[in-house]
């Protein structure tokens, strides 16, 4: 809200990706709603509202969004489908978010939803 400078968003989310870049703009014209015979808004309509109106009171191209693959492996920077940044700020941020869901839940050993397990952790390198 306060931020002046540009702003770059990455995500590994395309929800987040083409929400801010394509599909807003379809949700305001359409009244929020999920179809124009619809009474029914679309899901998560209070943040996509609140989101639209920070990005509607900023300079045009003020904020941009990027994706990145999500939990990227050596072999997708082979392929082009990632970078060595991409696959380090998405395993950090996700390590972050975790830490932070920790400290709301008052530091406990356990969340609401269950921790991936060591061997979804684990995911070899096909070209290793």
């Amino acid at each position: 809200r306060t931020e002046t400078r540009p702003l770059r968003i990455v995500t590994d989310s395309t929800y987040v990706h083409l929400g801010i870049t394509v599909w807003r703009h379809k949700w305001r014209a359409g009244a929020w709603l999920k179809s124009a015979q619809s009474a029914t808004p679309i899901d998560n309509v209070d943040l996509w509202l609140a989101v639209d109106e920070l990005l509607r009171a900023k300079p045009q191209d003020h904020v941009i969004t990027e994706w990145v693959k999500g939990h990227g492996l050596p072999c997708h920077v082979a392929d082009g489908t990632a970078t060595d940044l991409n696959i380090w700020g998405n395993s950090a941020a996700d390590g972050l978010a975790d830490r932070a869901a920790r400290a709301a839940h008052h530091g406990a050993d356990t969340l609401p939803w269950p921790a991936a397990s060591d061997e979804l952790r684990h995911v070899s390198d096909p070209l290793g």
